[in-house]
C-alpha cells in the first residue's frame, strides 16, 4: 500500500502518488488517484487512474446515501469527500447484514505513451497504472503498474498491413496491358 505523496520505482520510471479525490457521478462513486510519472529523472506525465464502484440501488439506504453524495459533488471538495465516505459507511453496514457485496467495482486505467524520439530506448513504450484498492478514509492505495515496451509498433504494423493490402489490390502495368490485349481479342471475336 502506498500513502499519498509516496513513491514507487519500476524500470527507470518513478511514480509519485500525489493524492486522491472522492467523487459521485452518474451511476457510480469513485476514488480518483492523481499520479505524477517521472521517466529517467524527468517529468513525463500527470495521470489519473480511477477505481469505481456501482452501488446496488435495490437497498433504499444505499440509494439515499448515494444520491446525497451526488448532490454534494457540486459543493466543496471536503463536503463531497465526507458524503462519499458516508456511502462507504452505509456499504460496510449493508454488506455485514446482507452477507454479500452491495457494490460492483470497476477501474479506469491510466496510460502514458512514450513516443518521444529524445529517448530512443523508450520509443513505443506504454506505462499503465491501475488502482487495485483505495482506502476512502486514509487514501492509501495499491497499484498494478506495467511497462510494456514496443506496444506502439503493433499500431504501426497494422497501418503497414492496411497500406500493403491496398497496394496489392491495385493492378500493375503488365496486368493492364494483358487486360487491354484481351479486350481487343474479345472485340475481334464479337465482330
Amino acid at each position: 500500500m502506498v500513502s499519498p505523496k509516496g513513491t514507487l520505482a519500476i524500470d527507470g520510471y518513478s511514480l509519485v502518488y500525489d493524492g486522491y479525490r472522492l467523487e459521485a457521478k452518474d451511476d457510480y462513486f469513485s476514488a480518483v488517484t492523481e499520479i505524477s510519472v517521472w521517466q529517467d529523472g524527468r517529468f513525463a506525465a500527470r495521470l489519473e487512474a480511477e477505481q469505481r464502484w456501482h452501488p446496488n440501488m435495490l437497498y433504499p439506504e444505499l440509494k439515499d446515501a448515494f444520491l446525497r453524495a451526488k448532490a454534494a459533488s457540486g459543493s466543496s471538495p471536503e463536503s463531497a469527500r465526507a458524503a462519499v465516505q458516508e456511502v462507504f459507511g452505509v456499504i460496510d453496514s449493508l454488506e455485514g447484514r446482507a452477507g454479500r457485496e452491495v457494490k460492483t467495482p470497476s477501474t479506469e486505467v491510466a496510460i502514458h505513451r512514450s513516443v518521444s524520439l529524445a529517448h530512443p530506448a523508450r520509443f513505443g513504450e506504454d506505462f499503465y497504472v491501475t488502482p487495485l484498492g483505495v482506502d476512502p478514509f486514509t487514501g492509501r492505495a495499491n497499484f498494478r503498474v506495467f511497462v510494456n515496451p514496443m506496444v506502439n509498433f503493433l499500431w504501426i504494423g497494422g497501418i503497414i498491413l492496411v497500406i500493403g493490402a491496398h497496394l496489392s489490390v491495385l493492378p500493375d502495368r503488365r496486368e493492364r496491358a494483358r487486360l487491354a490485349a484481351a479486350m481487343v481479342l474479345e472485340d475481334r471475336a464479337a465482330a
